[in-house]
């Protein structure tokens, strides 16, 4: 689904319009491994991301920690 852009200053467009590019890549690489690995079987697109938008990453002193 694409959305209007709005945007008071020309670097701004040029910033949203280039994380939408990076969007459009990385969705197309989840659509590409789930078709690869069947999980369309299981998921919707929107209910992997969904399930994907819980995960979080943060750094406490050296380690790295994934939370659920």
């Amino acid at each position: 689904m694409v959305r209007s852009i709005f945007v008071s200053v020309s670097g701004n467009f040029e910033g949203k319009l280039f994380v939408q590019l990076l969007a459009l890549i990385y969705r197309s690489y989840i659509k590409k491994q789930m078709d690869e690995n069947g999980l369309y079987k299981k998921y919707t697109m929107q209910t992997l991301l969904d399930d994907l938008d819980i995960i979080e990453l943060y750094r406490q002193s050296k380690k790295l920690i994934i939370s659920f």
